[in-house]
């Protein structure tokens, strides 16, 4: 059996010395020839209301995300996701599955106030499973929702795109990737700061702000 070159083993440290300007021997051709197939399709429905970040009431942040995931090449098995945005985001908590907790509701749901509800048809957090095969051409989409609590940057209004990265991990630690756009939905802080603007009476008769 021939050996396989030590750059093959090694393609993302051979792009890093391209990027950087260091003379390999090895073409740019070659490392993408060298990259294994993808097991699976991801498709993002960018630029709509279902693919959005938004500020939660009264803290925090969502990410929702509309995916289909078709497995394209051999069985494969959903271990996790991730999220990469252009601003450090910390750690995001997918939500988990209502089907394991004791609330009334039988939907996925967002923390906070005035959250909305996802049936758990229409949701693929609980597809994560390791354990669980999807053969070649099975497909699954669904909205993939977490949230975390750093917060949205000011310089991004409501209505602004930004492009981000949504990655699927299978049951060897691959991951999957693809560029996704995502509105910007600042709702919940207009909302309060509306409240904080909106004048009431004082006992006297008086308006006065709500702030004070």
């Amino acid at each position: 059996m021939a050996k396989v070159p030590y750059w093959k083993t090694r393609g993302e440290l051979m792009q890093q010395m391209r990027q950087l300007g260091v003379a390999t021997d090895v073409t740019n051709l070659e490392l993408i020839e060298s990259r294994p197939s993808s097991k699976v399709r991801i498709d993002a429905a960018g630029g709509t209301p279902e693919t959005s970040i938004f500020d939660l009431d009264p803290v925090g942040t969502g990410y929702m995300a509309w995916i289909s995931l078709t497995v394209v090449n051999e069985s494969f098995a959903i271990a996790g996701f991730c999220l990469g945005l252009p601003w450090e985001i910390g750690s995001v908590v997918w939500l988990s599955d209502p089907a394991n907790g004791n609330g009334p509701s039988y939907a996925y749901r967002f923390p906070g106030r005035h959250a909305n509800e996802f049936p758990r048809d229409s949701v693929i957090n609980h597809r994560a499973d390791a354990q669980r095969i999807l053969r070649h051409g099975q497909r699954i989409e669904g909205f993939l929702l977490g949230y975390g609590s750093e917060p949205i940057p000011n310089a991004y209004r409501h209505g602004d795109h930004v492009l981000g990265n949504i990655a699927v991990y299978d049951q060897f630690d691959e991951q999957y990737s693809a560029e996704t756009d995502f509105c910007i939905d600042r709702s919940a802080r207009l909302a309060v700061a509306n409240r904080v603007r909106t004048p009431r009476k004082s006992l006297f008769g008086e308006l006065v702000p709500s702030g004070e």
